[in-house]
């Protein structure tokens, strides 16, 4: 059973688990964080969720069961890519997007851009996964949750809410803890896209 995100009272109609797309693709490398297979996907924190985080609560707490200024901080780090110098405290969130062709972009990027040694395309994988094969409060949208927590906080969080809000929006999603994908997903490595054609017209345009 999946770590499902669990509104508090008075607070379910924040959030729109009824409206999750219907595909959602989670690209990965070697260096991703936690643990991301056809087999699962595995937050960082998820082997020591019972360890307490640097704000004093287990890094496997649902994240919407947490106290505002909480979770406010830990999913601004996960945003904002900070949980990499976290340390003792992992994440307890991995990301998704319900844009395919945002993942393709973003496999580009970081085959050009990351430290060495970069990523190859055989190395480069993308999973998808069908929603409709796991309870409906397993993936929550990253709008909402900025929704629930920007009106109250610092400027760096509202900028985040408002440029995810406009033409930045990639349609990400989040899951927390442990997901089992087993028989549930179809992986493919970048290499197999560009051999099969998917990036003919890209790659012949950047030479």
């Amino acid at each position: 059973m999946p770590q499902l995100f669990e509104p508090k009272p008075g607070q379910e109609n924040l959030y729109i688990f009824d409206k999750t797309p219907t595909y959602l693709f989670r690209l990965h490398v070697p260096r991703s964080k936690g643990d991301t297979s056809t087999v699962h996907v595995m937050a960082p924190a998820f082997l020591g969720r019972t360890a307490y985080h640097r704000d004093g609560l287990p890094c496997g707490e649902d994240l919407l069961q947490l106290p505002t200024k909480i979770a406010t901080s830990r999913l601004k780090d996960h945003l904002r890519w900070k949980c990499n110098h976290l340390n003792k405290s992992p994440c307890n969130l991995m990301s998704w997007s319900s844009s395919l062709l945002f993942l393709l972009q973003y496999a580009l990027h970081r085959h050009t851009t990351d430290f060495e040694p970069k990523p190859q395309f055989p190395n480069i994988k993308i999973i998808m996964i069908d929603t409709r094969d796991f309870p409906e409060q397993t993936f929550l949208r990253d709008l909402d949750a900025l929704e629930w927590l920007h009106e109250d906080l610092d400027a760096e969080f509202k900028r985040l809410y408002n440029n995810r809000n406009g033409r930045f929006y990639f349609g990400e999603y989040l899951t927390q803890g442990y997901l089992d994908i087993t028989g549930k997903c179809v992986e493919m490595t970048m290499q197999q896209l560009v051999d099969g054609g998917a990036f003919h017209g890209y790659l012949s345009c950047i030479g």
